[in-house]
């Protein structure tokens, strides 16, 4: 019997969602955000820096301090894009669309566990990994 593989996770602990950034957990936690570049902008503004290091939002939430969450749910241009972006998520999952506008007309992807979705979302398949996906 093989013994077992350890694979690396985040702890589920709170994650700082300040009112006037409702949704940003949300947001983070759906895989919505792989493939809409405006979300994943949306983190970069919170730290470039940070967002650079792992691209991986719940990692990003976790590790901002309380003075740049105060400073973000001050800027009224963060807020309402936010709220522009989590209303998006919303629509796409009430309304079940793609993200592209309309009705695609068959098959559009394979899904293989060798396709990433994203850097921050390792796959510990073996192979080709985020190469596959990048094809």
């Amino acid at each position: 019997m093989a013994s077992p593989v350890w694979v690396p996770t985040l702890e589920r602990t709170d994650l700082p969602d300040p009112p006037a950034l409702d949704g940003l957990r949300e947001l983070a936690e759906n895989l919505w955000w792989t493939w809409h570049p405006e979300a994943q902008r949306l983190f970069a503004r919170i730290d470039p820096q940070g967002w650079a290091r792992a691209r991986n939002p719940i990692r990003l939430l976790r590790e901002t301090d309380a003075d740049r969450w105060a400073t973000l749910a001050a800027d009224e241009r963060f807020v309402a894009d936010t709220s522009t972006i989590v209303r998006r998520l919303h629509d796409d999952l009430e309304n079940g669309a793609d993200g592209l506008g309309g009705d695609l007309g068959g098959p559009v992807a394979y899904l293989c566990a060798e396709f990433a979705l994203h850097e921050s979302l390792p796959v510990y398949s073996g192979g080709l990994g985020v190469l596959a996906g990048d094809l």
